[in-house]
């Protein structure tokens, strides 16, 4: 019997070994990722003075709560998501959506007329803002290997005028079967978003 008790322990010890083994063998490396912008057609053209040119300030960009986490949120289904922890956004994937609509912006109006920033609010009344643009994301996600859904709406705000909302729904395929492809349609979908925005600034300065 005494001999018994000792193998029992041995056996439970090299079975908790194995496990946390395992684990340390078997676990995927964590990657991160970031959207990605357009480039830019102007670049290298002269920039406007943004004294003397049409300040646009893009803010707030806000998206949904559950995109509001560092892993990325895919769908897995019409009424569930899946949550990875070890595909990741290099940071706030809000910020990164104010950053690359703010690039795109810069890319897609003439940098001779436009000068695009991002909105801070305590600075705004000490400068001449054309135009302000709230983004809201309502949807942002994509099934792998099928497709990125976006649903994004944004108001466009003029001094003394009646704000102009618009609205979007897009999809973009995904070609492959990873995370990078993923995010690669998710960028596509943003420079989609951006064009958008652009006609409407545009047409308000016609």
């Amino acid at each position: 019997m005494t001999g018994v008790l000792p193998y029992r322990y041995a056996l439970l010890f090299s079975g908790i070994l194995t496990v946390i083994l395992t684990g340390c063998v078997g676990s995927a490396p964590t990657r991160f990722y970031t959207l990605s912008s357009m480039e830019s057609p102007t670049q290298g053209k002269q920039v406007t003075d943004a004294a003397r040119g049409v300040i646009v300030a893009l803010g707030p960009v806000s998206i949904p709560d559950y995109l509001n986490r560092p892993q990325i949120v895919t769908r897995s289904g019409q009424n569930e998501l899946a949550v990875d922890d070890f595909q990741r956004w290099a940071g706030s994937l809000e910020s990164d959506i104010t950053r690359v609509l703010i690039e795109n912006l810069l890319a897609l109006l003439p940098p001779d007329r436009y000068h695009v920033v991002s909105w801070i609010q305590p600075a705004q009344s000490y400068t001449s803002i054309a135009h302000r643009v709230a983004v809201d994301i309502i949807r942002f996600d994509g099934t792998q290997g099928e497709s990125v859904s976006m649903k994004a709406q944004w108001a466009v705000f003029r001094k003394d005028r009646d704000a102009s909302v618009m609205h979007a729904s897009i999809i973009e395929p995904i070609t492959g079967n990873d995370y990078r492809a993923l995010v690669a349609a998710m960028s596509r979908a943003m420079e989609s978003l951006s064009r958008d925005i652009a006609d409407t600034i545009s047409s308000l300065e016609k």
